[in-house]
């Protein structure tokens, strides 16, 4: 793959310097934006999170990315570098001057030898020409004569090369390493100098030598020389110019820099790389969330719809029910004709009465069977009437304690059972309605729009039913969001276990009664492995879900489980002893209680103090008055720090806390956190950094890396690699050269300028003494003159810099070697000749009086090298600590927000598990009712079928009886009339017989019609469905079905036949069944009120929730909140005041506004003003202002605002409180202006908390 945008292409090194031109070109003309408030960020660093720096800390990162990074291009490069030659050339001036920190760029200048003059480094000093007497020769020739000697130059070891056959020896003086030890080496040859024993000295007398011992420090021509010097100088030393040294320092320094602020851009990397997974997580999450949302709507829609089509199902068939009940007392009291007829005829003859008597007799036992019959019909519609009663008598009972949804879904299935009926009623009239009969014509209408009334009703019951559905449901769905949003915020909230209202993990075993267990049988290691061992295994067989020793006992009429004490692992739980028992049975017992079917610990809300599940309403107030006092959250004062760090470094050296000793180390107080393995030193600077203090860390963290610094230094350095110690300088007594005060800025003072009068000018002038030391690099000269004398003075102003020290150094030395220094001039004051005289300004050149120590005082501060040095070296540890704080702060933001994406990630993998499981049972939940939709539909065809047969039956009994009476009709003319008279009604009674088996085969195809419609809706819709619908439908059809069964089997009493075996089989088998769907109505009652229940108490503890956080609401926050409280129905005063400003003067207009503000706040309490009509829109019922209203029209002549506040506030009284109409508050979302949830409003104020929390921290 190759990069082609512009935003990717790169450059080598050799165009960096071309490259920056344009983008310096594009800061200079404002493209790129460089805020100037105080703080400034990195235009070209946008794609991370932009920091706010100040000058100086730009500065340095646009020159530490501009030099050289391994892990940044060229183009990077190039624009840091513009960055920082924009800031140096163009940004310095507009700054604090504070702020700006000037960064010196080597000149490339050429160099004067005695400027670039190459030392030995380490630095070390000669001494030659040591003449040892014969018996001084022993204590010349011991190294610590000369250490002793030499004391005050703080020597480091000094080697003597002597000659057997020569009386003179010589030796070499090492110094420190350090910028202390160069002053040092300076000062001891400077003390030779001042001798004239120096190195010009000896070279200018060494063919005649005195008996005085002659030094210099070690330089370039040293190291060519020959002889044990020369050798010596070569093996131990290298050759360094003073500028290589400090340019080497400064690149170091800057090489530390740079990896620290590589590592701070990398770890920053890592954070928003870490950030993106984050919320990659956190949009999937909210996306499976409103899925599930949707799903749910969507089965709360299907629900609906299953109940509507159920109900009219079950009209239906009572419809149905009613036509065949009809029928058949039509035909009764046809054979009860018949039956008069055959007794009438039977006086004809003998035989014939004979037969009549037969008939007689048949006639008779059929209609006993009939009247029978009869009878368990009306007595199956009687205990059908008398289970509806009895319904309602029991939901009237229940109507008192649930709410306005239970008491509607009553009022709808009474209504639907009386319009089934009236439609029953209507049937049988249009039966037996006759044509001139004007009062049932008009009974029928009064039935009629009886039943259109009880219609409208019905729907309006199903609209408000539908609606109250709706609402309770989004109120147990926010109840459950709230609880889940609380568990959520308790977590980040509270770590104490002691507090009252805290969360449990439901179902984990408690580990101390294993410990205190293991601890009679174990060492006490082996016991806490012992343990947690045990423990675990407990743990992972409370997940077992064929482990449920659980039974089912009745007491009192209520179902309880309990623990079977036969169960082989509780056996063995009790040999284990009580506590272990007790532990495990309880973790045992929550877990059948709060997750029966996951069969893992979940987290719940729980009273501590009283030992139960808290309400919503509990932890609301809770968290609002909840005080953060817990031992992790206590702090101590910086005072108390070095007190305290006694503790934890007591504890260090008893072992109590682990410092790993294999190569690398650990810090035991930052466990909480991703562990970092340190060498020895990396521990001990970031012990001493956190230690010494940090804005951002409490003063017990302080104390605890305080006494782990002092642990390493005093009782772990010895048993680590000895090439890991830090040596920590040891203070020793300065001496009063290394102790000496310069003058800082290096200052150099000239004296003794005597001025003829011809130059004068030409002397005063600061450009001739520039030019005439120009090989010591001067930044200005500053001359001092008597108009009344010829000689003048003057000052020279070097750099602030080490170079500038070296330049003053060798100005100094030049005066001194041509004996023209300070003591020389204090010497020959009086008489100075003609000569100048030059030295290095120090303290006493401070305190002298005149020009120049005036303007010593003003421009300098006096301040030793060591001083120098020190403040050098605490910057640098200044940058590198605050980069080492840097890193750890954002270790410890990327720990916190991998941590909250672990949680995130596990709770979305605990949602899958719970969607995949919700499923499961789903589809077994269909099938189960596929099964039993097709096996009702199975009994309804056979019922059907069995009744056609029966009415066939009956039909082919009354066709053979017509063909007996018309043989019976050749008896005689007179009977011959009367059959045929018989035979003409027979015949119109086999058409209406006809008729009604064809309404009968209608109403047949109907109801097999209706059923594959059912069947049809039913698959439909089953997929979408829960159990508690499924039962209340399933309760339902129960107990139609048990009524219809009653009835028939009591028809199949009387009807059958005692020694009918099939008949006697069906009967057994409808009982069994009654029995069955007995049992089952029972269940489904049982469930269904504890349902009801759960749902009462969930309402019951979302509305307590919500007036609890109401309440704290009001405490916690103040007025400019996204989430707060709102008074629903107070006018907002605001426009009365914007229009009262302008008719009034300013105190009036607040008093006018006040009284009028008040007087509708008044009118908007009286509840005989109710300015509202109701208007249909698309068929939906919607509430609209009357504009005709005189208090409105009044209103509109006050003015828009006016008009739009108070009509707002009457809106919301009768929205909110319509029945009371005064002010009452509400939660309210002020950011989108509507009502706010629970879960959001729990959600800001577990936030706004929790800041305050870290606050206090």
């Amino acid at each position: 793959m190759e990069y082609n945008s512009e935003e990717e292409l790169d450059f080598s090194d050799s165009e960096i310097i071309e490259y920056a031109e344009k983008p310096y070109e594009d800061l200079k003309a404002g493209k790129y934006k460089v805020k100037v408030n105080e703080t400034l960020r990195c235009p070209f660093c946008s794609g991370k999170k932009k920091q706010d720096y100040k000058f100086k800390d730009l500065l340095q990162h646009a020159s530490g990315v501009g030099k050289a990074s391994s892990n940044r291009n060229a183009k990077q490069k190039a624009n840091h570098f513009a960055l920082a030659k924009y800031l140096e050339n163009d940004l310095a001036t507009e700054v604090d001057p504070n702020q700006v920190v000037i960064l010196v760029q080597p000149q490339p200048a050429k160099q004067t030898p005695d400027q670039e003059e190459l030392y030995v480094w380490p630095w070390m000093g000669i001494i030659v020409n040591i003449v040892m007497e014969p018996k001084d020769r022993e204590s010349m020739l011991d190294s610590g004569y000369w250490l002793k000697r030499f004391a005050r130059y703080k020597p480091l070891e000094v080697h003597i090369f002597c000659d057997e056959h020569n009386s003179a020896a010589q030796a070499i003086v090492k110094f420190n390493y350090d910028w202390n030890g160069f002053m040092d080496a300076t000062e001891f040859e400077k003390s030779f100098e001042t001798e004239h024993q120096g190195k010009k000295d000896w070279n200018a007398q060494s063919r005649h030598p005195s008996s005085n011992i002659y030094g210099w420090c070690a330089r370039a021509d040293d190291n060519d020389t020959e002889g044990p010097i020369g050798e010596y100088i070569r093996k131990e030393g290298k050759l360094r110019t003073i500028s290589d040294l400090v340019q080497e320092a400064t690149q170091n320094k800057n090489l530390v820099v740079e990896n620290l602020a590589n590592k701070i851009d990398l770890t920053n990397e890592n954070l928003d790389e870490l950030q993106c997974k984050f919320n990659e997580n956190k949009l999937s999450l909210s996306r499976m969330i409103e899925e599930k949302d949707r799903l749910h709507n969507a089965f709360v829609e299907e629900t609906r719809k299953i109940q509507r089509l159920s109900r009219e199902n079950i009209r239906r068939i009572l419809e149905e029910q009613e036509n065949l009940s009809h029928e058949l007392e039509i035909k009764k009291r046809e054979l009860d004709i018949w039956s008069k007829e055959l007794n009438r005829r039977e006086a004809l003859t003998e035989r014939e009465r004979q037969k009549l008597d037969e008939d007689r007799r048949k006639n008779e036992q059929r209609n006993n069977s009939l009247q029978l019959a009869s009878l368990e019909q009306k007595k199956a519609d009687e205990n059908v009437l008398r289970l509806i009663e009895e319904q309602k008598r029991e939901k009237a009972e229940a109507l008192r304690k649930i709410i306005k949804l239970t008491e509607e879904l009553d009022a709808r299935q009474k209504l639907e059972m009386e319009i089934a009926d009236l439609k029953g009623t209507l049937q049988v009239m249009k039966h037996l309605e006759n044509a001139d009969d004007a009062a049932v014509q008009k009974k029928m209408e009064e039935m009629n729009d009886e039943l259109k009334e009880k219609m409208e009703d019905l729907e309006n019951l199903d609209d408000l039913n539908n609606t109250l559905i709706t609402k309770e449901r989004q109120s147990n769905d926010e109840l459950q969001d709230a609880r889940k949003e609380l568990i959520q915020g308790f977590h980040d909230l509270m770590g104490d276990a002691s507090m009252n209202i805290g969360i449990k993990r439901m179902g984990e075993i408690d580990v101390k009664p294993f410990q205190n267990a293991c601890k009679q049988k174990y060492s006490p290691d082996e016991a806490e492995v012992q343990a947690m061992a045990q423990c675990s295994l407990w743990q992972e067989l409370l997940k077992n879900p064929n482990w449920h020793p659980f039974k089912i006992i009745n007491v009192g009429g209520t179902h309880e489980e309990i623990i079977i004490e036969e169960d082989e692992k509780v056996k063995e739980l009790k040999e284990m002893g009580d506590e272990i028992y007790l532990a495990v049975i309880t973790a045992l017992k929550e877990l059948n209680e709060y997750n029966p079917s996951g069969r893992y610990v979940i987290s719940e809300l729980w009273n501590f103090k009283e030992g139960r599940k808290a309400t919503l309403k509990e932890a609301i107030a809770h968290a609002c008055k909840m005080e953060y006092s817990s031992e992790e959250e206590s702090d101590f004062s910086d005072s108390e720090i070095i007190e305290y760090a006694q503790k934890p470094y007591e504890d260090l050296k008893a072992g109590k806390y682990k410092v790993k000793v294999n190569g690398t180390l650990r810090c035991p107080f930052c466990s909480g956190k991703k562990k970092q393995d340190y060498k020895f030193k990396d521990l001990l600077q970031h012990a001493s950094g956190v230690g010494k203090g940090s804005s951002n860390r409490s003063a017990k963290q302080k104390a605890n890396h305080f006494a782990l610094a002092k642990y390493l230094e005093n009782d772990l350095a010895t048993e680590v690699d000895p090439n890991q110690v830090v040596v920590q300088p040891q203070p020793v007594k300065q001496t009063t050269e290394q102790e000496e005060l310069y003058v800082w800025p290096w200052m150099g003072i000239i004296s003794n300028i005597v001025m003829e009068p011809k130059d004068r000018e030409s002397m005063l002038d600061s450009g001739y003494w520039l030019k005439r030391f120009a090989r010591y690099k001067p930044l200005e000269v500053h001359i001092f003159c008597d108009e009344h004398t010829s000689a003048a003075q003057a000052i020279v102003m070097f750099n602030y810099d080490w170079n500038g020290f070296m330049n003053a150094t060798e100005f100094e030395k030049s005066f001194e070697t041509d004996h023209r220094g300070k003591k020389d001039w204090n010497a020959q004051r009086r008489h100075p000749g003609s000569n100048i005289y030059g030295w290095c300004a120090r303290a006493d050149d401070n305190d002298t009086e005149g020009p120049i120590g005036e303007y010593i005082r003003k421009e300098g501060k006096l301040r030793t090298i060591s001083d120098l040095v020190q403040e050098a070296a605490q910057n640098k540890n200044l940058i590198v600590e605050n980069l080492a704080n840097k890193i750890d702060l954002t270790n410890e933001n990327l720990d916190e927000l991998q941590y909250k994406y672990n949680e995130k990630n596990l709770s979305l993998s605990r949602m899958l598990e719970e969607k995949d499981r919700l499923h499961y049972a789903f589809v077994e939940e269909t099938r189960m009712m596929q099964r039993n939709s097709r096996e009702n539909i199975r009994r309804i065809l056979e019922e059907q079928e069995n009744l056609s047969h029966e009415l066939e039956i009956k039909k082919k009994k009354i066709d053979i009886w017509s063909k007996e009476l018309n043989k019976r009709e050749a008896l005689t003319e007179r009977e011959r009339q009367k059959l045929d008279e018989d035979r003409r009604k027979n015949e119109q009674r086999n058409n209406s017989l006809q008729l009604a088996s064809l309404e009968q085969k209608k109403a047949d195809e109907n109801v097999l019609r209706l059923v594959e419609e059912q069947k049809r809706e039913k698959e439909e819709a089953l997929k979408k469905i829960l159990k508690l619908k499924e039962e209340l439908d399933a309760k339902q059809k129960l107990e139609m079905e048990i009524a219809d069964l009653k009835g028939k089997l009591q028809v199949m009493k009387h009807l059958g036949d005692a020694d009918d075996a099939a008949v006697q089989k069906k009967m057994e088998e409808m009982n069994d069944e009654l029995k069955e769907k007995m049992e089952d109505l029972g269940a489904l009652e049982d469930l269904n009120t504890t349902l009801i229940t759960k749902e009462r108490q969930s309402n019951d503890e979302l509305q307590e929730a919500r007036k609890e956080l109401i309440q704290g609401f009001q405490d916690l926050l103040g007025s400019r909140t996204n989430i707060g409280i709102k008074r629903m129905g107070e006018i907002d005063v605001k426009p009365f005041q914007n229009a009262c400003k302008q008719k009034y003067s300013p105190d009036e207009a607040e008093v006018q506004a006040m009284t009028q503000c008040s007087s509708w706040q008044e009118l908007l309490k009286d509840p005989n003003w109710h300015p509202f009509k109701i208007i249909n829109v698309g068929g939906t019922p919607e509430e609209i202002i009357i504009e005709e209203d005189e208090k409105v029209k009044k209103l509109k002549e006050m003015g828009d605002e006016i008009y739009l506040a108070v009509i707002t506030a009457l809106k919301e009284l009768n929205e909110y409180n319509p029945s009371g109409r005064y002010v009452i508050s509400e939660l309210w979302n002020f950011k989108e202006g509507r009502k706010a949830t629970l879960k959001e409003a729990i959600a800001y104020s577990v936030g706004n908390i929790t800041k305050l929390k870290r606050r206090r921290t």
